[in-house]
């Protein structure tokens, strides 16, 4: 809250905003917050996902109140509802930003990979040396 964050090699601003994650599988692949090569503006909505797999491809993303399966088309987020719940969502080489959002991350597993956290990136390296 309030700093950048590095996930998975790269730089994620999380901007006091809460976040409410239950029960899911989040993979962060080499991307700032990273959804299928693409920009995800999320702003002040609260996104509701419930028994589903979402795989976002090459594309931005928009939720309107509903299900959708986003695989290499646009979608827009516009003042909808998200609730992530039971999911397993792949996010790979897209940047979110996240801007006053309400989430809450509970019971979830989170597997960050080749993440690099500013001055923790640094003091790894020399370790390694």
């Amino acid at each position: 809250v309030g700093k950048d964050v590095a996930l998975v090699g790269r730089e994620v601003a999380l901007v006091g905003q809460e976040v409410k994650v239950v029960g899911q599988e989040v993979a962060f692949v080499g991307q700032e917050v990273a959804l299928v090569g693409r920009e995800v503006a999320l702003v002040g909505r609260e996104v509701e996902v419930v028994g589903q797999e979402v795989a976002l491809v090459g594309q931005e993303v928009a939720l309107v109140g509903q299900e959708v399966a986003l695989v290499g088309q646009e979608v827009a987020l516009v003042g909808q509802e998200v609730e992530v719940v039971g999911q397993e969502m792949a996010l790979v080489g897209q940047e979110v930003e996240l801007v006053g959002q309400e989430v809450e991350v509970v019971g979830w597993e989170v597997a960050l990979v080749e993440q690099e956290v500013d001055d923790v990136g640094k003091e790894v390296d020399d370790v390694e040396q």
